[in-house]
């Protein structure tokens, strides 16, 4: 149940990617966490690591999966599981998806 569990939030993400993120490859290092706009709580067992090298780490529920990124401007574009999508970079916080599927990501 937990891997279908973990499976489903990994293709929600992967759906919910249609927007833009931005600034300089490396600017992006360290871990964005899920945040819960509704309920202003962080979600500790879900984030996306950025590495140097255009490559992160995406994870949740203890399950990760490896992907690559490359910045442009505000806009962020991610390959992971064989598809690619965008982001909006706002600071220290990164926008994916939009209305009912928008995720923000926030670093802490």
């Amino acid at each position: 149940m937990k891997k279908a569990i973990a499976l489903l939030l990994v293709l929600m993400f992967a759906l919910s990617l249609l927007a833009g993120c931005g600034g300089e490859e490396g600017s992006l290092s360290g871990k964005y966490y899920c945040y819960s706009e509704e309920f202003e709580t962080f979600e500790d067992d879900w984030y996306m690591e950025f590495k140097s090298g255009g490559k992160f780490t995406y994870s949740v529920i203890g399950d990760s999966y490896e992907g690559t990124y490359k910045v442009s401007g505000d806009t962020l574009t991610y390959n992971l599981l064989g598809s690619t999508e965008t982001g909006t970079i706002d600071g220290d916080k990164i926008i994916t998806g939009e209305g009912d599927s928008r995720i923000v990501w926030v670093k802490k």
